[in-house]
């Protein structure tokens, strides 16, 4: 329901036909009940379930399920799946200690965050690998300028640790229809960036990803 200032609130209504002996309807009795609270703590408890509890980004479980629903409900879309990684994020925590890293990896969600779309999908999958997946683009080309723009503003200086970050890029359609296939492609791309140095990223060519099909199947 809707109170006079605007606010939404939850009600429970509980209704009972009334009927004569003769089966005509005389109306209806009922009883309301708020169940405001109910909601909002089942709302707070489903947040907290689909959140990494470090960066509270979508967490892999919750990412899988939205970017399903996002193809599902909308196929004619274009789309990016967008997989990165710290650039020697090892030695980061070898260096400085886990708590450092931790606290490195938090800084850089809120990076991302502060850096897509409301309607984009960011999530960490554990340790220093996050996703992003960008909804409803043009095409290629849009996904080639966020990952440019997101290399910049994923390197920089934190607390006098200079770090980077490298991203593979796979495309809806092209590259997979299906959120597994996305990332399995997006992850190879990964591996291609790294292999080319630090900070910067990498989509796979048709080619190379028949190549690495033949491989892991030989």
């Amino acid at each position: 329901m809707i109170r006079p200032d605007g606010e939404r609130i939850w009600y429970e209504f509980i209704v009972r036909s009334l009927w004569s002996s003769g089966a005509a309807y005389e109306g209806f009795i009922g009883k309301m009940s708020n169940i405001h609270a109910q909601k909002e703590e089942t709302a707070r408890l489903r947040e907290m379930a689909e959140r990494d509890s470090m960066t509270h980004l979508y967490n892999r479980a919750a990412a899988r399920r939205l970017i399903h629903e996002s193809l599902e409900d909308h196929p004619e879309q274009r789309a990016a799946m967008l997989f990165f990684d710290m650039d020697s994020f090892k030695q980061v925590n070898d260096t400085y200690g886990h708590t450092f890293g931790d606290e490195l990896l938090k800084f850089v969600a809120s990076v991302v965050c502060s850096n897509i779309r409301e309607d984009d999908i960011a999530a960490r999958l554990g340790g220093d690998e996050f996703i992003i997946f960008l909804k409803n683009i043009h095409g290629r080309q849009d996904a080639e300028l966020k990952a440019e723009f997101l290399c910049g503003v994923l390197s920089g200086d934190f607390q006098g640790h200079v770090f980077s970050a490298s991203i593979g890029c796979a495309m809806y359609p092209e590259d997979g229809t299906d959120y597994e296939s996305l990332l399995y492609r997006a992850d190879l791309a990964l591996y291609k960036a790294k292999g080319k140095g630090k900070s910067r990223y990498a989509f796979l060519s048709p080619q190379e990803d028949e190549a690495s099909q033949g491989t892991t199947t030989g």
